[in-house]
C-alpha cells in the first residue's frame, strides 16, 4: 500500500495553469499504473484538509476541482475502486447538524468518477468516528477509521464496538485504516515518531474475530518506514502471526 502525494503535479488546479491530467501525462500515468499493479501495490491520496463538501459555495467548487484532479491521477493510472481519495466531514460553522446537512445537499455535484473513489475519516477535533460513520452510510462510501483521532474525539461507542458497521461501509473492498501515536501527553494530537503497537494490537484482534480477511493499516509516524519495519517487527512477535514480508503480515 502506497500513499500517493497530492503534490504530484503540481499547480495543476491552478485557474492559471489548468492542466488537462489525462492528456498531458498519459503515459507517465499509465506506467506509473502498471507498477503499481504488476507489484500489488493499492494506491490511495489524502486530499488537503481544506479540501471540504460543506464550506462556502467558493470552498466546495474548490474541493470538487481538486477531487476530480485526484481522481484523474488515478483513473489515469488504471486503479479500481480500491485506490480511494481521502477526506475529512468537514468544517462546523456554528451549527453541525446544518453542516453536515449542506454536505448532503453538495454530495450529488461531485462527478461519478470522484465520488465512486472518496472515503470520510473521523477528526481528532469536531466529527466523531459516529458522525462520521453515519454520513459514510447515509452517502453510501467508505468510513476511514483513524484511531489516533477517536482517542482524541471519542465516540460514545468505541472502533471496536462499531467495527461491524464500519466494515459494512467497505463492501468488498479491503478496510483501511490509519494509525498513530500521540506524540506526548502535552501534544496528544501531534504523531509520534513511532507507532506503539499496544492499541492497535487489540483492534487488529478485533478484526480477526469477526473474519475479516484484509485489513489494511497505513501508519502515519514521522519516520515513516523506520515506524513501519519496527512495527511489523513487534506485531510479528505475537503468538499466531506470521510476517510473511516488509509489512505484510497474517494472523
Amino acid at each position: 500500500m502506497f500513499r500517493l502525494s497530492s503534490a504530484l503535479i503540481p499547480l495543476a488546479t491552478h485557474p492559471d495553469v489548468r492542466i488537462d491530467i489525462a492528456a498531458e501525462y498519459a503515459d507517465e500515468l499509465r506506467k506509473l499504473g502498471d507498477f503499481a499493479k504488476e507489484h500489488d501495490i493499492r494506491l490511495s491520496m489524502h486530499p488537503n484538509q481544506f479540501t471540504l463538501l460543506n464550506g462556502s459555495d467558493k470552498v466546495v467548487d474548490a474541493a470538487i476541482d481538486d477531487l476530480n484532479y485526484h481522481a484523474a491521477i488515478l483513473d489515469g493510472m488504471g486503479m479500481d475502486e480500491a485506490g480511494i481519495i481521502n477526506i475529512h466531514v468537514g468544517g462546523v460553522y456554528g451549527d453541525k447538524e446544518a453542516a453536515t446537512q449542506k454536505l448532503f445537499d453538495n454530495a450529488p455535484k461531485v462527478p461519478e468518477h470522484a465520488m465512486k473513489r472518496l472515503t470520510f475519516e473521523n477528526d481528532d477535533k469536531t466529527y466523531t468516528l459516529e458522525e462520521t460513520l453515519a454520513v459514510s452510510q447515509k452517502l453510501q462510501r467508505p468510513c476511514m477509521l483513524d484511531l489516533h483521532h477517536d482517542w482524541c474525539n471519542p465516540s460514545a461507542l468505541s472502533p471496536i464496538e462499531l467495527l461491524p458497521q464500519i466494515a459494512q461501509t467497505w463492501g468488498d473492498l479491503p478496510m483501511k485504516i490509519h494509525v498513530s501515536s500521540p506524540k506526548s501527553e502535552k501534544e496528544f494530537r501531534s504523531h509520534a515518531d513511532y507507532i506503539e503497537p499496544e492499541m492497535l494490537t487489540s483492534f487488529l484482534k478485533s478484526c480477526k474475530e469477526i473474519d475479516l480477511p484484509r485489513v489494511d493499516v497505513m501508519i502515519e509516524a514521522k519516520v515513516k518506514d523506520l515506524a513501519l519495519f519496527r512495527l511489523a517487527e513487534q506485531l510479528g512477535k505475537i503468538r499466531g502471526v506470521k510476517r510473511l514480508e516488509g509489512g505484510v503480515l497474517s494472523w
